[in-house]
């Protein structure tokens, strides 16, 4: 259907994701050494834990697909990996879309006047995570929202750690969560531009399922250990740094 569970560990060369295909699973084509090129449609939302986790033959990739969720260690250790864009300009405004993905690689709700109806008609589930700051937030399905309200994407935790060949990276202004660690290790990359990103500012709270919450980017870890960098350009509004050009 509408998912890719799996790749063929025999497969070999440009790999084009089907029209209409919303997720890809965890681990789908993990240690596939043969991928070199990874066409994806504008349906996906979601690219899964490890999905592409040490595909070293994967060469180029543009992610630049409107509300995608690149979760956990998507992209790690794809040594062959020299550039990469993320993410579209099709940006909404401060405080109208808040994105619950990145650090747990989750869904997206837009808060407002109607977000406890947009949580009671879209949430599938309820367990509960964690993120670093220590505050709980409830997990969603993306697959299954309106797509006039899915705009923010996000890198998750690792997720292009250890790219060590990655030299260019480009984001578009709707990229609005950055996990600990995305670049860690990417001992190729010289400069980076984060401008087009607004950090949305951690004062405003935002309330949802009985809960408080801030939205808030610290760049944990991002860069750390990427010994070639020069020149990074920060996001709009960003207030605190924590770890991010350690080493």
């Amino acid at each position: 259907d509408n998912y890719l569970v799996e790749v063929r560990d025999s497969f070999s060369g440009v790999l084009n994701v089907k029209e209409g295909t919303v997720n890809i699973a965890t681990d789908a084509a993990r240690d596939n050494t043969a991928i070199t090129e990874l066409i994806l449609p504008s349906t996906l939302r979601v690219i899964g834990r490890n999905a592409f986790f040490g595909c070293t033959g994967l060469q180029t990739l543009n992610l630049s697909v409107p509300g995608i969720s690149i979760e956990a260690s998507a992209f790690q250790n794809c040594s062959s990996l020299t550039e990469v864009k993320i993410g579209t300009d099709d940006a909404p405004s401060e405080g109208e879309v808040l994105s619950l993905s990145g650090l747990a690689g989750l869904g997206f709700v837009k808060p407002g006047s109607d977000s406890n109806q947009f949580l009671d008609q879209f949430m599938k589930r309820t367990d509960e995570v964690f993120m670093p700051q220590g505050l709980a937030i409830a997990i969603y399905d993306v697959a299954e929202a309106e797509t006039d309200r899915v705009y923010s994407a996000s890198v998750g935790n690792s997720a292009f750690n250890g790219c060590t060949s990655l030299s260019s990276v480009s984001f578009g202004k709707n990229v609005g969560v950055i996990g600990s660690g995305a670049f860690w290790g990417c001992s190729s990359l010289v400069s980076v531009d984060l401008s087009p990103i607004t950090a949305h500012t951690p004062e405003t709270p935002v309330n949802a399922v009985g809960a408080t919450y801030y939205r808030h980017m610290d760049l944990a870890n991002v860069f750390r250990d990427c010994t070639a960098l020069k020149s990074v350009i920060l996001p709009k509004n960003i207030q605190y740094l924590n770890g991010t050009f350690e080493g």
